[in-house]
Order: structure tokens, then sequence, then C-alpha cells
């Protein structure tokens, strides 16, 4: 019996034993696996079973983490969990794509063009992008702005962040400064594209019009050649001289005898002297003249018209004014002009622009004369003067009835300008003219009362007592001009 208790004995320490020793820890194995550019931290490896774990995604430079998969879940940079058994967590990482916007300023268009995907708004990191900037025609590339600058065309940009670039384009004309002296045209020609890519590249051709020559550039570029080209990289400002063909008239014409010229470039040379006065900027002239072209061709010519012109000398052309000024009443002279001091580039029918002109000009009379004729006429012995102011002088006395203020009357007359050209008359007519006294002008009405029938005056009418400033339209008689009538006093009617 003893025997038995101590085997059972034995048997039970044994299971004591088994029962109280320790029971060692599992251990799990982490694996991770990277799809796309970055890395994880931790890595893998193998931890304890209930181990608590926290990764962290770490994507590379133009990466960006997405999501993580395997065994785990989630967008999150980190994930946490914990170790139970064997674990495989993948990390997604995705290329950053960017925004690549294009502004354009001006005319004209920017191609894109890349080496290895298909053209988006929208490019991955590191893509390498070509722009090129194509101009309408008249507009030029000027340069880049924003997240590009300069003006290379084409020029390359690599994608590393999401981009603005401006394309600037210019219009020729907001560029190019042309100043044009003389008489002429400037075409320009623009290069093509293909050419050059930025169209900066122009060709300026001179066109003189006729009677012109094209003389130089200048400004920005100095040149004789009438084809030049040039480079719009900047504001440019040129310079065109076209000369007038007919400058050497002007010229041979200051070589001859008596030829004197003005402060201005005005030439002259008397023909006839004069013996009256000087006229005055304020005068209204009288004078025939000839106009002729440099190759002497007449534009106008008075003296066969027998048509004075009559106009005021500062409504002249500046040469005109400048050398009727320099002309006594009487006197002829010839005039040679450059255009600045002719017509310019408004000429009159019959005359191009630009041209050098000619004239042969007979000064008759200047108003500012008529004032001082009235003042030396009233000295002469045969001349009476009346309180109003008209001068008479008697040529042969009468005999008959003299005429009231409305008396209808019949008269012989003629009426002569004080440098003796004729403006009106009766004595051409088929017999003489008749009419009420009171409906004549003040001075004529006033003579016509001094005479009896059959008399013959010399009337002197200044201009107030005449057509003062208004005088009849289409009529040679200049505003306050001093009239003389040769009046006969026929018959009293009433």
């Amino acid at each position: 019996m003893k025997k038995i208790r101590i085997i059972l004995f034995f048997f039970l320490s044994i299971g004591l034993l088994t029962h109280c020793g320790t029971e060692s820890t599992p251990v799990y194995t982490l694996t991770i696996f990277v799809s796309g550019e970055g890395t994880v931290s931790p890595e893998g490896g193998e931890y304890a079973e209930g181990e608590n774990i926290t990764l962290n995604s770490n994507p590379s430079s133009g990466w960006i983490f997405q999501n993580w998969g395997g065994d785990g879940d989630g967008t999150s940079n980190t994930l946490t969990f914990t170790m139970n058994k064997d674990i495989n967590i993948v990390a997604n990482f995705q290329r950053k794509d960017y925004p690549l916007t294009i502004n354009i300023e001006g005319e004209g268009e920017v191609d894109e063009r890349i080496v290895s995907l298909p053209k988006t708004t929208e490019y991955p990191f590191e893509t390498i992008i070509e722009l090129t900037s194509k101009p309408n025609d008249g507009w030029v590339f000027y340069q880049w702005e924003n997240d590009m600058s300069g003006d290379n065309n084409p020029e390359t940009i690599e994608i590393d962040e999401g981009n603005d670039i401006t394309s600037i384009f210019k219009s020729i004309d907001e560029l190019l400064n042309i100043e044009i002296n003389g008489e002429g045209t400037v075409n320009i020609t623009q290069a093509a594209f293909e050419e050059n890519p930025s169209r900066r590249k122009v060709t300026l051709t001179a066109n003189p019009l006729q009677g012109w020559r094209f003389g130089e550039w200048g400004g920005d570029i100095s040149s004789t050649a009438d084809e030049i080209e040039l480079i719009l990289d900047e504001m440019k400002y040129i310079s065109v001289i076209f000369e007038n063909e007919n400058i050497d008239f002007y010229e041979d014409f200051a070589t001859k005898d008596g030829v004197e010229m003005t402060d201005s470039g005005l030439l002259y040379r008397t023909l006839e002297e004069g013996n009256g006065i000087l006229a005055t900027p304020e005068s209204v002239a009288i004078f025939n003249f000839i106009g002729k072209l440099s190759d002497g061709e007449e534009f106008n010519n008075t003296y066969e018209d027998e048509q004075p012109v009559t106009m005021a000398i500062n409504e002249l052309p500046t040469g005109l004014e400048e050398g009727l000024l320099l002309a006594q009443i009487g006197s002829r002279l010839e005039f040679v002009m450059l255009p600045e001091l002719g017509y310019g580039d408004n000429p009159p029918s019959g005359i191009p622009p630009g041209a050098v002109l000619y004239f042969d000009v007979k000064l008759l009379h200047s108003s500012n004369y008529d004032a001082i004729f009235l003042e030396e006429n009233a000295q002469r012995e045969e001349v009476t003067e009346t309180e109003s102011g008209l001068q008479y002088r008697i040529i042969e006395e009468g005999s008959g009835e003299s005429p009231g203020p409305s008396s209808n009357v019949s008269v012989e007359y003629t009426g002569t300008f004080i440098y003796g050209d004729t403006f009106d008359t009766s004595r051409n007519t088929d017999g003489p003219a008749s009419f009420n006294v009171g409906g004549v002008i003040e001075g004529f009405a006033e003579g016509v009362q001094l005479m009896q029938e059959g008399a013959r005056y010399e009337l002197f009418l200044p201009g107030e007592l005449a057509y003062g400033d208004q005088p009849p339209q289409q009529s040679p008689i200049y505003p306050g001009a001093t009239l003389i009538f040769d009046v006969e006093l026929i018959s009293v009617d009433d």
C-alpha cells in the first residue's frame, strides 16, 4: 500500500512541475511593401504579440502619400495597429500632378510640347515642357512673365509645382515709332514665324511719293539704304527723310543774279521797282501773279485772266505773305519757296503735295494805302471834302435841276479802285443807269445831290461811305475799300 502511495506522489509531483513552468510569447512578422517612391518608418521586422506599432509614410520629392493597403487601411500619413499575427502593409505613393496655366497678353498663342506624356492641363512632377509663343501678324513675342522670365522663344520649364506663366505679345505699333520728314511712306514687312519665331525681325522699306526721293534713315539706326532690317527687342525710334527732287530748282534759282534769301529760306528778286508804300500783315492786297511748279508748268495766271487776287495778306501761304510784305505798291517780284513756305502737304487742286513753287507777283494795291490816299487827295486844290468825309472834284458843271434824297435819276458812271481797275460801269451798256437816290450807297447818294443835270463829277468815297466791311459777295471790292466814281448826271426823273 505504501509503495502505491509513493508512485502516486511521484506522478503528482511530475504533474505539478509540469503546470507550474513559464510559457514563451509568440513573435509575428511585419512586412512593408512600397508602391511608388517613398519610405515607411519604422521598417518591417519581427514584433512580439500584442505590441502596438505606428507607421509613418514619407513620400519622396514630387510624390504624395495616397493610402495604406494590404492589411492596412486609411489615407492618413500614419497607421497604428497591434501585432496579433503576421501583417503585410502596402504604402501607396502617387506622383504629383501640377496645373500649368498659360496667360496671353496681346495677340498670339502658346504651343506646348511634351517629350513623353500626352498634352494635358496638369503635368507630373519633373515633366519638362517646351513652350513656344506664336505672335499674330502685326505682333511680336516680347517676354515671359510670372513663373518664367526672359525672352527666349521657345523656352522650356520643369514642372515642380503649380506654374502660372504669361506670354507677353506687343504690337509693332507699340514698339516702333516712325517719324516721316517729307513726302513718302514706309512699308513694314514682318518676318515669318518659321524664320523668326518671336517675329521681332521687321523690314522697313522707304517709298517716296512722286517728286520726292529717299534721303536717309535716322534715330536708332543710320543708313542710306532704302530698305533696312530691325529687331524689335525694345522700343525703336526711327526717322526717315524724303527729299524734294525739286530742291535742285530751288538751289539753282538761289545762284541767279539779284536773288536774295530771307531768314525763312524764301528766295526773291525784284523785277520792277514800285513807288508806293509797303503793305502790312493786316492789309488786303490786290495783286496779279503767275504760279508755276519747278518744272515750269503753270498752275495759275491772273495776268491772262485779268482777274487780280484780292485777299488779306495774313491769309496767304507763309511764303507769299512774307514776300508781299517786302513789296512796295506797284512793284513786281518773283519768289521761290520750299514746301513749308508754300502749301505743304495740303495744296489746292493742281499742285502736288510738297511742291517747290515759283511766283511772279505784281502788287497793285494794299488797303493800308487807302487812308493815305484820302489824306493826300484832300490836299489837292481841285478837290472838296464835305463834313461826312466825301471828297469830290468837278469835271464839268451842269445847269439843270439837282436831285433830292428820294429823287429818281439817270446817270452814266464808272467805278474804279485807287489803283485804277474798274469794278463797275454803266458806259458799256445800252443806256444810262436809272435808280432812286435813296437806294444807293451813302457817298454816291450824297455826291449826286451836289450835282445839276448835265454835270460830271469825280467822287472819292471812304470805305464807311461805300460798302464798309460788308462788300457785295463775289465782288472784287474788298472790306473798307475806298471807291472812286466818275459820274455824269443825265436827268432828274421826278
